[in-house]
C-alpha cells in the first residue's frame, strides 16, 4: 500500500498510522521533501519505505508492533545505537539517520535509517549462498 502526498490514498490504514503526519514530521526532520511513503511489512515491526524529491529510495522508518515491550526481543533504541557504532566498520548496515520517541507521530518509539540495497531471508528458509560461511570469510577479507 502507498501513501504519500502525492498520491490519492486515505491516510490512516489498517496500520493506524496518519502517514501525513508521519510525512511532515520526516519532512521536516530531515530537511527534504518527502513525496510517498509504502508499507513494506507490518509484521512483529511496521517498516515503511520513504520517498524523497532526492532519492526514491531514502529512508526507511521501523516502528514496534508486537512484542517490543517484553524481555524477549530487544529494544529498538539498542537496535539504533548497534547500528550506530557499526557505522564506521566493514559490516554492511544502513545508516542510522533519527530515533524518535515521541509516541503521537505514529504510535511509538521508532527509528528511520537509509535503505540498504540486500536480500530479506524469511524466518526458516534456508540462507542464499551470500550468507554462507565460506562465502562470508572471504568478504571480510576483502573489506
Amino acid at each position: 500500500m502507498k501513501t504519500g502526498s502525492f498520491c490519492q490514498f486515505m491516510t490512516t490504514n489498517e496500520t493506524g498510522v496518519d502517514f501525513a503526519i508521519l510525512e511532515s514530521y520526516l519532512s521536516t526532520e530531515l530537511d527534504e521533501v518527502v513525496v510517498e511513503t509504502e508499507v513494506l511489512r507490518d509484521g512483529l515491526n511496521l517498516t515503511v519505505a520513504v520517498s524523497t524529491e532526492e532519492d526514491a529510495n531514502g529512508y526507511i522508518v521501523r516502528r514496534p508492533n508486537m512484542l517490543r515491550h517484553t524481555s524477549y526481543v530487544n529494544q529498538l533504541e539498542q537496535e539504533y545505537e548497534v547500528m550506530q557504532w557499526l557505522r564506521d566498520t566493514a559490516v554492511h548496515t544502513p545508516v542510522p539517520v533519527l530515533f524518535c520517541d515521541d509516541e503521537s507521530i505514529i504510535g511509538d518509539s521508532f527509528f528511520v535509517i537509509t535503505h540498504l540495497d540486500g536480500e530479506s531471508v524469511p524466518l526458516g528458509s534456508d540462507l542464499p549462498s551470500d550468507f554462507k560461511t565460506h562465502n562470508r570469510a572471504k568478504s571480510w577479507r576483502t573489506t
